[in-house]
């Protein structure tokens, strides 16, 4: 039976058209209209949901569109590069132009995407990468960042080891990292409209997205993908981490980089001089990625990077975990400092701010 079935459905493939260019078209128009009415249902019906991570990328962009939705819009296919692949799978260059507000700039990426027939439909699959693996890592890059993406892989196993440990989390998923050849590109796969300037992002269920560097290895390599890695471990904290304070998030990615390289070397001197030049920010100054936090990055780094330093070295790396995994739980500073830490988090605020004085 199992070779009768084999020998049909090769002669179905077989007898099968072969794809065209032209079969991709309603795919892509609804994907157009999808966006351009800011319908994130109708847009992700035209994706592939084979591919976890891929659907939650692709999950998180489309959620943006309700809010920021692009005034155009216009997906462009290169015929001279289509090709079909033995798995069914169609590749080609595509390039998406689009523009937020009717005064706004055109922007565009392009890449050779992907498209599977699933059930007589055409569904995007996203860009074509080339495939790196080692133990619990799967890196996807540009090509022209290869050697970039061969150092990821043999570097990031130990640093996921490290993170574990310092975290108290053991995360079983493999972890992809996507490496992006352009900023805008790096961009665009975030939201069509994210335009800060950045090296490397990560959300829940997505790969963590580098930009390459040119020759980039060694520690300032390791330093990045630890604080992404950071962020990795934060989420298997608890059900609502994403909601911590923003400067909590990156604070413990932070932690988590210089552990791993060996270090917070400056940090404490930086601190001191910003407390002794009154340039320090009050903690819900900090709080909300998409509010005042943002025009306060150097503080929700270094800042948010210096307390929980200074809670590990005041309480210990154990109550520190328990004080993470309430915030990560939905509790606020306060419930979280009260319970585990045993002081208000006026309290606590108040005797890292006078130790900033102390040589």
């Amino acid at each position: 039976m199992m070779t009768v079935f084999t020998i049909v459905a090769s002669v179905l493939m077989l007898l099968a058209p072969e794809p065209r260019l032209e079969d991709l078209e309603a795919t892509v128009s609804s994907m157009e209209t999808a966006v351009l009415a800011g319908d994130s249902v109708g847009y992700l019906a035209e994706v592939n949901h084979a591919e976890p991570v891929f659907l939650m990328e692709q999950t998180n962009w489309a959620g943006d569109l309700a809010e920021h939705t692009p005034v155009a819009f216009d997906i462009m296919l290169d015929g001279d590069g289509f090709k079909t692949h033995a798995d069914g799978s169609v590749t080609v260059p595509m390039t998406i132009a689009w523009r937020m507000t009717d005064k706004g700039k055109r922007r565009k990426v392009a890449f050779k995407a992907r498209f599977v027939d699933r059930k007589g439909h055409w569904r995007f699959a996203g860009e074509v990468w080339m495939r790196i693996e080692a133990p619990g890592v799967v890196v996807l890059t540009d090509p022209k960042f290869k050697d970039e993406a061969l150092h990821i892989a043999a570097v990031l196993p130990g640093v996921r080891e490290r993170v574990h440990e310092l975290l108290g989390v053991e995360v079983e998923a493999v972890q992809q990292v996507k490496v992006y050849a352009k900023m805008r590109h790096l961009q665009e796969s975030i939201y069509l409209s994210y335009t800060d300037s950045l090296g490397g992002w990560n959300e829940p269920g997505e790969a963590i997205k580098l930009l390459g560097r040119e020759g980039q290895s060694g520690a300032g390599l390791r330093s990045l993908l630890a604080h992404e890695y950071g962020h990795v471990g934060s989420f298997e904290l608890g059900e609502r981490a994403t909601e911590m304070p923003w400067w909590v998030l990156e604070g413990v990615a932070e932690y988590c980089s210089a552990e791993v390289t060996g270090g917070a070397n400056g940090l404490d001197a930086r601190i001191r001089r910003w407390a002794a030049a009154d340039n320090l920010r009050q903690w819900d100054q900090l709080a909300d990625f998409r509010g005042e936090a943002m025009n306060h990055q150097a503080q929700v780094y270094n800042q948010g990077h210096h307390m929980i330093r200074y809670l590990v070295d005041r309480f210990g790396i154990e109550q520190v975990r328990a004080w993470l995994r309430f915030l990560a739980g939905g509790a606020t500073l306060d419930e979280a400092s009260k319970f585990t830490l045993e002081q208000s988090w006026a309290e606590i605020d108040a005797a890292w701010r006078n130790s900033l004085g102390d040589e």
